[in-house]
């Protein structure tokens, strides 16, 4: 696809001890099912928008209202198909956009190793400068800190340099204490330097939102390979993204890379036909509802129009009926929300103090 990068990879694979960092020949790519190595996947992911010092690209803008399109579509239901089984079971679902932060990082050198940005967002997130990761009950991560660098910084990963090597990765580290995993993107600026002329074809926010959606898909099927965690594999193609790298299309507006369908045996950037949302009889070919399910607009219809989102219910990630009026005493399903939550809302409500707080990016 282009002269900068070596052959197949759009995105250099996120680094792992026992992977090799150098991405195969494209030829060498033909039996392209991937499979699951144990590994966890992210049920429901929760992106946080970072945004490195000033200077940030002026498409970074226009990411939050890409993430909100792109996590509640069908993009993330031709996931679905990856849920892991067996004592691991997960079920993936739609997930959602936290905030976008400005960060004043510690380090201002114009090249910074990636465990000088490991180390970074561990300080941002200790200092309450961004909002702490999610995790679900069994301690598995739902958060992803994708990061955006300005044109002036360059990212060096493993002997390794953006644009020059790679237009972006996604890894993970193991936080202290606690020890639970940190999931990141590194994303340099496409539509400048080296990235410009050879990561895509495209404006520099579709080439963005390629690069972005590539990450995203293999995020949430191969979370933990930073951590030599495997989740979805393929030995000699890569990810999930990484055997579709380069094809492209629309979807609600924006510019998606198409991802490797098991199911279908084909590239794509959504299910070759509808995933229903789970009615307790379903469970191997459904998605949970997620809030934008809710209402008649929602995927939640007639007479179950509500999406119950309340984790203790039975009936968790199904349409219900709709939910009574609160009683004085507070009463009332929990479930029958239809409006943003309550953590989702705070987190928009956060990313509006965090950049006023701080130097607005151009």
């Amino acid at each position: 696809m282009t002269k900068l990068l070596a052959p197949r990879s759009l995105t250099l694979l996120a680094p792992i001890a026992l992977l090799s960092m150098a991405p195969p020949a494209r030829g060498q790519c033909t039996v392209k099912t991937l499979t699951y190595r144990g590994g966890p996947v992210v049920s429901s992911l929760q992106v946080v928008q970072v945004e490195w010092g000033p200077g940030v690209a002026s498409y970074a803008s226009q990411l939050p209202a890409f993430y909100s399109a792109v996590l509640n579509s069908p993009f993330m239901d031709l996931l679905v198909q990856y849920d892991p089984t067996g004592a691991s079971a997960q079920q993936i679902t739609r997930g959602s956009f936290v905030g976008r932060y400005a960060i004043t990082p510690s380090v201002t050198s114009t090249s910074v190793d990636d465990t000088q940005v490991q180390a970074e967002l561990t300080a941002q997130i200790a200092a309450g400068h961004l909002p702490a990761p999610a995790y679900d009950a069994q301690s598995r991560p739902l958060t992803v800190y994708m990061i955006e660098f300005p044109s002036t910084v360059t990212i060096a990963l493993q002997g390794s340099y953006s644009c020059q090597q790679f237009c972006s990765y996604h890894s993970s580290f193991t936080s202290t204490p606690g020890a639970k995993l940190v999931l990141y993107g590194v994303h340099p600026d496409v539509g400048a330097g080296g990235c410009a002329m050879g990561c895509g074809t495209g404006t520099a926010l579709q080439n963005a939102t390629t690069t972005h959606s590539h990450n995203i898909a293999e995020v949430v099927t191969d979370p933990a390979i930073g951590n030599n965690n495997i989740g979805w594999y393929n030995d000699t193609c890569g990810e999930i993204g990484d055997i579709c790298n380069g094809q492209t299309t629309s979807l609600d507006g924006y510019t998606v890379q198409e991802e490797w369908s098991n199911k279908d045996a084909a590239c794509l950037a959504q299910p070759s036909a509808p995933v229903p949302i789970c009615d307790g009889t379903n469970a191997s070919s459904c998605r949970p509802c997620v809030t934008a399910d809710a209402g008649p607009a929602g995927g939640c219809t007639g007479a179950t129009p509500s999406c119950d989102l309340s984790v203790a219910s039975a009936t968790y990630g199904r349409c219900i009926a709709a939910a009574p009026p609160p009683s004085s005493s507070g009463g009332g399903h929990g479930g029958g929300c239809t409006t943003g939550s309550g953590a989702g809302l705070a987190g928009l409500l956060l990313a509006g103090l965090a950049l006023r707080r701080t130097r607005r990016r151009a």
